[in-house]
């Protein structure tokens, strides 16, 4: 295994990773739309997984939580996650795919 390999699935297990990650988000920001029982057991993960990073941007932006009646922190973390996706994950399985081909 060559390091061609390895990074090139260090950066296909990250952008992946956040890929899934998206969906999750996504999912909360759908139950809170249609108003879905807080207490189901799907709607408290989709909670528990996402809370902690909406929470930093939260304290790091205060107006977004309230900003013309809309929380927007969700799309700010949608944001950041399709920023790592194409500016860290991609690349690393570019690189990785060139190193692996010996270019």
């Amino acid at each position: 295994m060559g390091l061609g390999n390895l990074i090139s699935g260090v950066g296909l297990v990250l952008y992946h990773g956040l890929q899934i990650f998206s969906y999750i988000l996504l999912g909360r920001i759908v139950t809170s739309w249609v108003g879905a029982n807080p207490r189901n057991p799907l709607v408290l993960l989709l909670y528990r997984i996402t809370e902690p990073f909406l929470k930093r941007i939260s304290n790091l932006f205060p107006a977004l939580r309230n900003m013309g009646g809309f929380d927007w922190t969700p799309m700010v973390l949608f944001l950041a996650l399709l920023l790592l996706q194409y500016s860290i994950a991609a690349p690393l399985i570019r690189l990785g795919a060139r190193l692996a081909a010996g270019n």
